[in-house]
């Protein structure tokens, strides 16, 4: 896998890179994003289960995309963001050019400084293989929590083998334009988290787009991919 480690720290350097030259003056709002993808390499090692799984029942569930998202005026906050608005799509191409990655999902939404909710994140549900109910490959929750000058990033995630259900996560400080990277065997998970200030309030973070991401804009008339 070292070319793959290769290829991830490349994109980290870059990505950090620019986020170094991002405002860091307190906002308003904040635009959170994760992007999580499972390695194909055959597993080849005993994973110990978790002795006990996280309860994500009180996790909050993003709001979905709205039909019309060209006619919302200002953000709102805990739903989900159109695919033509996430900033880390680069990052997401540069991964899938390796061929040894599965992306799992990418998301991102907004919330308010100030507030901070577990937000519920999931991968599609998959057939387990031993007859039971579909599940997730990759499920968790991620909670970005005001504390001081930035927030507290706690991440928990449980990844279902058919072997085994695994627990990942971590607690950490976290500045806005850090980039947090979450790794194991299995799974990968980069967050992002940026000011965010809506059109016309003045210079956003989002003016600085990423190396690896060109923000597609979705064409006149046609909804947002």
């Amino acid at each position: 896998m070292s070319g793959l480690i290769q290829t991830l720290r490349r994109l980290w350097l870059a990505l950090a890179a620019v986020a170094a030259v991002q405002d860091a003056s307190a906002a308003d709002w904040y635009q959170v994003e994760v992007l999580a993808f499972r390695y194909t390499v055959e597993e080849n090692a005993a994973w110990s289960p978790a002795p006990a799984l996280p309860d994500f029942a009180q996790a909050l569930r993003l709001a979905p995309v709205p039909e019309d998202s060209a006619a919302t005026s200002g953000p709102t906050a805990w739903q989900t963001l159109p695919a033509h608005e996430l900033r880390l799509a680069g990052a997401r191409q540069a991964l899938a050019r390796t061929g040894r990655v599965d992306l799992l999902f990418h998301t991102g939404w907004r919330q308010r400084a100030g507030e901070g909710r577990p937000v519920y994140l999931s991968s599609p549900a998959e057939a387990t293989g031993t007859g039971g109910m579909p599940k997730p490959f990759v499920e968790g929750a991620v909670n970005l929590a005001p504390a001081g000058p930035g927030f507290r990033l706690a991440s928990r995630f449980v990844a279902h083998t058919v072997e085994a259900s695994i627990l990942l996560g971590e607690s950490r400080a976290l500045v806005e334009g850090d980039l947090h990277y979450l790794d194991h065997p299995l799974v990968g998970v980069i967050l992002q988290v940026t000011a965010y200030m809506p059109p016309g309030a003045g210079p956003s973070s989002s003016d600085s787009v990423l190396p690896l991401n060109p923000l597609p804009q979705p064409a006149a008339g046609a909804p947002p991919r």
